[in-house]
C-alpha cells in the first residue's frame, strides 16, 4: 500500500470582492484556450451579487466545460455617462454630419426641461422605462417661453398653467431615443429603454393653401427688402432656410436656374427660374454691382443677411387681410405644390422641385387637389 499523499485538486476559478468592497467578481480561465497579446491564458470575469452566487457560477461553468457545452455570455457593457452627456455626444455627431443649425437649436431647447426635471443628470444605465414615462408626463404641463428685453440677455420664463404641444413632447422623446441608440451602436449600452415607451400621437393639422390672388396680395403687401424673399418662396417652393441661405453663386441668370441646398436631406437641386422671379433677381443684382459670388442674395434693410423674417412677414400677412389663418412662410411651399399640380404637372416632377427624398411625402399634395376624387364625390346621387 502506497503512503504517497495525493495532491489536493486545484480549485477552478476564484471569487473575490470588487475593489473598495462594491460587490463580488467571479474569475475563471477561458475554456476556448485563448491567449492575450503577451501569451498568457485569457480569463473571463463576471459580476455576481454574493460569494455564494459566485461559487455556484463557477460550479455550473466547470460542469458545462466537462460536458462540452460551455458558451460564455458576453458581459453587459458599462456606461457611466449621464443622459445630458449622451445628448451632447449625439449633437456633436449631428454637427459633424452637417445637420442644419435650426434642427440643432430645437434639440438644444429640449435639454432645459431634462435638467429641470432631473432625468438629465441620471446615468443612462440607470434609466428605466418608468423614468422616461414619468418625464414625458411631467413635460406635458411644464412649458417655458424665452423673453428678451432690450439690453438684456434672453432668459426662459415658465408659463403658468401652460401645456406643451404633442409635437414638443414627441421631440423630447425622439431626442432621448436617438441619443440612447447611438450608445447602443457604440457598444456602450445594452439596450435602448426609450424605444419601449410609445410615441405620443401627434395631431395632424390641416395644411393651409392660399389662392393665387391671395398669394399675389401677400407679395404686394411685403416691404421693399422682404418682397424678393417672399417672391422666391412662392415661385420655387423652397424652405425658408434654403432661400435665406442663397448666395449669388447659386443663381445663374444666364441659364435661368437656381441651385438649392436641401439641409434637411443633404442634397442639392437645380430648378428652373420663373420669368417673374428671374426679372426680380436681375433687378436685385443690378442694384448691387459689387456683390461677390459668395455674398448672400437677400439682405435686410440694415444690409445684413437675414436671420429671420418673422416680424416683417407677419406684418405683411396682417396688411393682406390673411391674419388668423395660420399663414407662415412655409405655407408658400404648400401653395407652390398645389398650384403646380393643379396645372396638370406630374407628381414626380414636383418631387424633384421640392427635394423630397420619398415620393410618399409628395403624394400628400396630390390628395389635396385630386380632381377625379372631387368629381366622383360631387357626381354621387342617392
Amino acid at each position: 500500500m502506497s503512503t504517497t499523499k495525493r495532491k489536493p485538486r486545484r480549485r477552478f476559478g476564484q471569487v473575490f470582492r470588487r475593489p473598495q468592497g462594491r460587490g463580488w467578481l467571479a474569475r475563471f480561465p477561458d475554456p476556448s484556450g485563448g491567449r492575450t497579446a503577451s501569451g498568457r491564458p485569457k480569463v473571463i470575469t463576471r459580476s455576481v451579487a454574493s460569494k455564494a452566487e459566485g461559487d455556484k457560477l463557477l460550479k455550473e461553468v466547470r460542469q458545462a466545460i466537462l460536458r462540452g457545452s460551455f458558451a460564455p455570455k458576453p458581459e453587459a457593457p458599462t456606461c457611466d455617462v449621464t443622459v445630458l452627456e449622451a445628448i451632447d455626444g449625439h449633437l456633436a455627431a449631428m454637427e459633424g454630419q452637417g445637420k442644419s443649425r435650426s434642427t440643432m437649436q430645437l434639440y438644444e431647447y429640449s435639454k432645459k426641461p431634462l435638467k429641470k426635471q432631473g432625468l438629465g443628470h441620471k446615468r443612462v444605465v440607470d434609466v428605466t422605462v418608468s423614468d422616461v414615462e414619468k418625464y414625458l408626463g411631467w413635460r406635458c404641463t411644464n412649458v417655458w417661453r424665452t423673453t428678451c428685453r432690450p439690453g438684456e440677455t434672453p432668459k426662459a420664463v415658465r408659463v403658468k398653467g401652460g401645456r406643451a404641444s404633442t409635437s414638443t413632447v414627441a421631440r423630447d422623446r425622439e431626442l432621448l431615443s436617438v441619443a440612447f441608440n447611438r450608445l447602443v451602436r457604440l457598444g456602450q449600452l445594452a439596450e435602448n429603454v426609450v424605444a419601449k415607451v410609445p410615441k405620443p400621437k401627434r395631431r395632424k393639422r390641416k395644411r393651409v393653401v392660399l389662392s393665387k390672388d391671395e398669394v399675389a396680395r401677400l407679395i404686394d403687401c411685403c416691404g421693399k427688402h422682404l418682397r424678393s424673399v417672399v417672391l422666391t418662396l412662392a415661385y420655387t417652393g423652397a424652405r425658408k432656410g434654403e432661400v435665406l441661405g442663397l448666395r449669388w453663386r447659386d443663381v445663374c441668370l444666364a441659364t435661368g436656374t437656381i441651385a438649392l441646398f436641401r439641409s434637411k436631406t443633404g442634397s442639392a437641386d437645380a430648378i428652373p427660374l420663373n420669368p417673374a422671379l428671374a426679372a426680380e433677381l436681375k433687378q436685385l443684382r443690378a442694384a448691387r454691382p459689387n456683390a461677390q459670388p459668395s455674398d448672400h442674395v437677400f439682405l435686410s434693410r440694415l444690409g445684413r443677411p437675414y436671420k429671420t423674417i418673422r416680424t416683417g412677414f407677419l406684418s405683411a400677412v396682417r396688411r393682406a387681410g390673411l391674419e388668423g389663418r395660420g399663414v407662415t412662410p412655409h405655407v408658400l411651399r404648400h401653395c407652390f405644390a398645389c398650384h403646380f399640380l393643379s396645372g396638370g404637372a406630374a407628381i414626380t416632377d414636383l418631387q424633384g422641385l421640392l427635394g423630397h427624398a420619398s415620393l410618399a411625402t409628395t403624394q400628400i399634395y396630390a390628395k389635396m387637389i385630386d380632381k377625379r376624387t372631387r368629381a366622383s364625390v360631387e357626381a354621387m346621387r342617392f
